[in-house]
C-alpha cells in the first residue's frame, strides 16, 4: 500500500536557523562528555522553544504510516512478517524521511539524526515506540539501520547501502574492560581482553539479530595503539551463519559473522582515541534508548489488547474488567508504561556521549526490561488460556520482549557494566 506522507514537507516547518544548525552538526567538533551531575542534565545547545523540533507533526506522519502501511501487514499476529513485506515497508520509511539513505538527504527529523539534540532524540525514541506499538520487530531493524546511518554520518563515510555497525564483540559486555576503556581507565589486562572481545577472526563471532538483507557490517578492532576503530566488512568476505529466530523478534534472523580468510576490509575509520571513545558510548547509549522506546512500545500494544478483551469479555454476569484480579494485572501493566516513559524521557534530557548516561541507562534496562516482560506478561493472563494461542497476539509481543530483553546484555552484565563505568580507577 501507498503511503502518501513526507518528512521533507515537515521539515519546512522547521526555521532557518535550525537547518542551518542541522548542516553545521556535520562538521563542528563534538564537545567533551560531560562528568559532573549538573552538567549530565544539561540540554543538548539550542532547544529552546523558537527552534524547537516539530516533534508532533512528524509523528502525526509516523502514526500515519503505522495505520496505513505497517498496521494491515500484521493485522494477523500469528503470522511472522515476512522479509520481502519487511523490505517494502522499510523502503516505504525511506522514501518519506524516517530511515535517511545518505548523509546528503538527511533532514534532522529521522530516526537518529538530530541526536545532539534533547528534541531530536526524544523525537527517535518516540517514533521507535509508536512503531513498537504495531511491531516490535519492524521497529527493532529499522532503529539498527538507522543507528548504522548515525555512525556513517559522524565518520563521514557516503553510503546508500544497509549496513549495520557492529557493538560488542564476541561476548557479553566484556565484563569491566569495555566499560573502562570507555572511561579512559582501562589497564593492561582490560587491553587484552578487549583484544580478544573484539577478535573476529576466529569462531565463535560476532552475533547479530538483524532483517536478513543487509549488505555489510561495521566491525570494531582495536589497532596497534589500542584504539578502537572500525572495519566496513562487505557480506561477502564474512564468514556468516544464519540462524533462524529462536524465541522472539520473529521477523529477524539471527547471524553469527566472521572474517573470511584474508581478505580485508571495504574501509576502515581513523579516529583519535577521544573520538573513538565518544562515538562508541554515543552509539550504546542511543542502542539502550532504541531498545528501552522498543519495549515500551511493545507493552503499549499489550496493554491496549488486554483492556480492549477485558472490557468486552463477559463472565459471571459482567465484563472481567469489572473483577480484582484483572483490573490488579492491568495496574500493573500500566504502572510499569509510566515508570519506563519516564525513566526514558530522563535519559533523553542527559548528554549521549557521557558515561554517566549509558551507566544510568544500563541501570535503568537492568531494571525495567525485566519488568517489562513481567508486565506483557501480565496482560497476556488476563485472556486466561486464550492468551497463550497465538492468534490473541500476546504470546508473540511477550516472546519479542524475552528476546529484546537479553540483547546487548543481559541485566547482570548491565549491572557490572554499569558499576565499571562509574569507577574513578582500573
Amino acid at each position: 500500500m501507498s503511503v502518501s506522507i513526507n518528512l521533507a514537507s515537515v521539515s519546512r516547518m522547521v526555521t532557518p536557523g535550525l537547518r542551518e544548525e542541522h548542516r553545521c552538526m556535520k562538521t563542528q567538533t563534538r564537545r567533551p562528555a560531560m562528568t559532573n551531575a549538573d552538567a549530565l542534565m544539561q540540554e543538548s545547545p539550542s532547544t529552546g522553544d523558537g527552534d524547537a523540533l516539530p516533534i508532533e507533526a512528524v509523528l502525526d506522519e509516523v502514526r500515519r504510516f503505522g495505520s496505513h502501511a505497517l498496521e494491515p501487514a500484521v493485522a494477523r499476529h500469528e503470522h511472522r512478517l515476512g522479509p520481502e513485506r519487511l523490505t517494502a515497508l522499510r523502503t516505504t520509511s525511506s522514501e518519506f524521511g524516517l530511515l535517511c539513505p545518505s548523509a546528503d538527504e538527511a533532514s534532522g527529523l529521522g530516526l537518529w539524526e538530530a541526536v545532539e539534540r534533547n528534541d531530536g532524540r526524544r523525537l527517535s525514541t518516540a517514533a521507535l515506540r509508536m512503531l513498537a506499538q504495531v511491531n516490535m520487530g519492524f521497529a527493532w531493524q529499522l532503529h539498527q539501520f538507522a543507528l548504522s546511518g548515525h555512525f556513517e554520518r559522524h565518520v563521514g563515510f557516503a553510503s546508500t547501502a544497509l549496513n549495520l555497525v557492529a557493538l560488542q564483540g564476541r561476548y557479553g559486555l566484556a565484563r569491566h574492560a569495555l566499560a573502562r576503556y570507555l572511561t579512559a581507565t582501562a589497564g593492561p589486562d582490560d587491553l587484552i581482553m578487549l583484544r580478544d572481545y573484539f577478535d573476529t577472526t576466529t569462531a565463535p563471532g560476532v552475533l547479530l539479530h538483524a532483517a536478513e538483507d543487509w549488505a555489510g557490517v561495521w566491525l570494531p578492532e582495536l589497532d596497534s595503539a589500542s584504539v578502537l576503530q572500525w572495519g566496513l566488512w562487505p557480506r561477502e568476505r564474512l564468514v556468516v551463519e544464519t540462524h533462524r529466530h529462536s524465541h522472539g523478534l520473529d521477523e529477524l534472523c539471527s547471524f553469527v559473522v566472521c572474517r573470511r580468510g584474508e581478505a580485508q576490509a571495504a574501509h576502515r575509520t581513523q579516529l583519535d582515541i577521544a573520538t573513538s571513545r565518544r562515538l562508541l558510548t554515543t552509539l550504546l547509549t542511543l542502542n539502550a534508548m532504541g531498545q528501552l522506546a522498543t519495549g515500551l512500545g511493545g507493552l503499549d500494544h499489550a496493554h491496549r489488547l488486554a483492556a480492549d478483551y477485558a472490557a468486552t469479555r463477559r463472565q459471571g454476569g459482567g465484563v472481567i474488567a469489572r473483577h480484582a484480579a484483572v483490573q490488579l494485572l492491568l495496574s500493573r501493566a500500566r504502572q510499569i508504561q509510566q515508570l519506563t516513559s519516564h525513566s526514558l524521557e530522563a535519559c533523553c534530557a542527559c548528554a549521549p556521549d557521557s558515561a554517566q548516561t549509558l551507566a544510568m541507562l544500563y541501570q535503568t534496562r537492568a531494571t525495567l526490561q525485566p519488568e517489562l516482560c513481567r508486565a506483557t506478561s501480565d496482560a497476556l493472563q488476563v485472556f486466561g488460556g486464550m492468551g497463550y494461542m497465538r492468534d490473541t497476539g500476546l504470546e508473540k509481543i511477550l516472546r519479542d520482549q524475552n528476546t529484546l530483553r537479553v540483547i546487548h546484555g543481559t541485566p547482570i552484565e548491565l549491572q557490572l557494566a554499569a558499576t565499571a563505568l562509574e569507577e574513578d580507577t582500573p
